[in-house]
């Protein structure tokens, strides 16, 4: 039985019928097409600052708790794995209540407290980082079993990617991925600085559930005339000489807006048939994209979605940069995957801090560029995104000193040695 506070992408999950226990605000049609089955538990959040809702949250915990043992009973599962957040703490007392092993994962350098309400319970607890600070009355637990990478990542194809987003790769690829509820300000961000990014790279930009805007080739045109003067402080020098005027492709390649069911993959896939360009955007209410609807025009080079699936792997197997925020997940994919990278982690004013450990963390041992979200403003951002392209060299000499695991085979092995005890 799997405690997870959001289910993963299709095609993430082992090949096995498992339960899956998940918050009751994820939506399960993203396992759709899994073997998975689905259970929805209810939790109150674990805040550490004044809230009315801290007064009904423990009822909704004790709620939970009830609807996780009536899963235990059902199930009668023979292991619990929790990856954290506050969906698991329900599951977990429920498990420890039946009798059953509970297997914990922490992906952050720094556990959640959520997490460190789990490790009471729990008999295993696997690290994603050996760095990872663990108390020392937990350490007899714990094993380093680094972090679950998908096949599709590991399978990711650099051609499929270029043609997957319409783009024929005279440009170097700038891949730039918001995250979901932390994408708003990296998305403002870039929409600032697109003209003269667009200068040097072709752009991938996954904005994340309902960020995708209507962006039009005439707004870049008009920002271009208006924008300031790039900075001279970078030389011409850093800047590829290549062909500017990439194809003129639609882009094709964001959802269709008319198939927002997600339990659909097809429609989060690319239609090489099909320029959502020219559709409407489904994820932002009439009175934002404007009364009289009209279609925004393609901007050549610049590909928005809103996520990426199956071809998340071949698009970042063809990004040449990546930016991105600063969670565990995500840096360990970018150094597995040993990709040159800019990390804006979300300030303790939206989190807890933990991806700015995350992010100090590698910028220290030269695997991470680091910019804070406080500090981001037109000129540092595109200052430091061509600052990390000139260091491209160097971030890479780095991040090859990364080396992932087995962490598959290790985190199933500490299963069965649950299972078996």
């Amino acid at each position: 039985l799997v405690a997870s506070e959001t289910p993963a992408a299709p095609g993430t999950h082992p090949a096995a019928e498992t339960p899956a226990a998940s918050a009751t605000h994820a939506a399960p049609g993203t396992l759709a097409n899994t073997p998975i089955r689905f259970h929805a538990v209810r939790s109150g959040k674990l805040r550490r600052y004044f809230s009315w809702r801290n007064f009904s949250d423990p009822f909704l915990l004790l709620f939970g708790i009830v609807q996780s043992l009536a899963i235990c009973l059902r199930e009668k599962p023979d292991c619990v794995f929790s990856k954290g957040g506050f969906v698991s703490v329900p599951l977990v007392l429920a498990a420890w209540l039946c009798r059953i092993p509970v297997v914990c994962h922490e992906s952050d350098l720094t556990p959640g407290l959520a997490n460190r309400l789990a490790f009471l319970f729990c008999r295993r607890i696997c690290l994603g980082f050996a760095e990872t600070t663990i108390a020392r009355r937990y350490q007899h637990k714990t094993r380093h079993t680094g972090t679950p990478l998908r096949r599709s990542l590991l399978n990711g194809n650099a051609a499929r990617g270029l043609a997957a987003m319409g783009l024929d790769g005279n440009k170097p690829v700038l891949l730039v991925v918001g995250g979901s509820l932390g994408a708003r300000a990296i998305n403002r961000q870039l929409d600032q600085v697109l003209p003269e990014l667009l200068e040097t790279f072709d752009i991938v930009h996954v904005a994340g559930e309902g960020n995708v805007n209507d962006l039009k080739a005439s707004q870049l045109d008009a920002s271009k005339t208006n924008a300031t003067q790039p900075d001279t402080s970078q030389p011409d020098s850093t800047r590829p000489d290549a062909n500017k005027s990439n194809a003129n492709q639609p882009n094709a390649h964001q959802p269709d807006a008319t198939q927002p069911d997600t339990s659909q993959p097809d429609a989060t896939r690319p239609d090489a048939n099909k320029s959502n360009a020219n559709q409407p955007n489904a994820h932002q209410p009439d009175a934002e994209r404007g009364s009289d609807k009209r279609l925004p025009e393609p901007i050549d080079g610049y590909v928005q979605v809103a996520f990426l699936n199956e071809v998340y792997g071949d698009v970042l197997a063809a990004a040449d940069l990546v930016v991105s925020r600063a969670g565990a997940n995500a840096i360990y994919e970018l150094l597995a995957l040993g990709k040159p990278h800019l990390l804006i982690p979300l300030s303790r004013l939206a989190s807890r801090g933990d991806q700015i450990e995350n992010a100090r963390l590698f910028q220290s041992l030269g695997m991470s560029r680091v910019i804070q979200e406080e500090a981001l403003n037109d000129h540092d951002f595109v200052s430091t995104i061509m600052q990390t392209w000139q260091g491209r060299e160097e971030l890479t000499r780095h991040i090859q000193e990364f080396v992932p695991i087995d962490s598959i085979e290790k985190i199933l092995s500490a299963l069965e040695d649950m299972v078996q005890s």
